[in-house]
């Protein structure tokens, strides 16, 4: 284990919850390292005379101020959730496209299987027809997601 390390395990408080594994690791060091040692003394006289100190007080104004600044944050995030629970959740266009595309790849597929089912050849039309599954396919499965996030920024109409 780096100093580095040692440092970031002690400073942040939380040896007790660390790993067996880890915790043997952090003892082997502070066996080694005389400054992790100092370290980590230092650190355990000031978390002792610590607990007897309090927080210091907020001022009044500053107190107002950041209430109404998290209230307002809170506001904003619960007027995006309503806007979003009262859009449809995919444009109305989407389905009469779907539709279109499933026809187009019937049409296209079928003559191109045709040929290499019962001719076992593989021809353009084949080609095509694979090209245009693929194609649709991953336009249907990543559409929505992209439509979606597009409302989200606003550079669609929203209907």
């Amino acid at each position: 284990m780096r100093c580095r390390d040692c440092e970031s395990h002690l400073t942040d408080g939380r040896e007790a919850v660390l790993g067996e594994s880890l915790k043997r690791e952090l003892a082997a060091h502070l066996e080694k390292c005389p400054a992790c040692r100092a370290l980590r003394d230092d650190l355990k006289r000031l978390r002792a005379s610590a607990p007897g100190l309090a927080a210091p007080p907020l001022p009044a104004a500053l107190e107002r101020r950041v209430r109404a600044f998290c209230h307002d944050e809170i506001g904003k995030l619960e007027r995006q959730t309503e806007e979003r629970r009262k859009r449809p959740a995919l444009p109305a266009f989407f389905w009469p496209a779907f539709g279109a595309l499933v026809a187009l790849t019937a049409a296209t597929i079928l003559p191109g299987l045709k040929d290499l089912f019962l001719d076992g050849e593989w021809t353009s039309r084949t080609t095509l027809a694979l090209v245009f599954v693929v194609q649709n396919v991953l336009t249907l499965l990543f559409a929505p997601v992209i439509l979606l996030r597009r409302l989200d920024s606003g550079s669609l109409c929203r209907e």
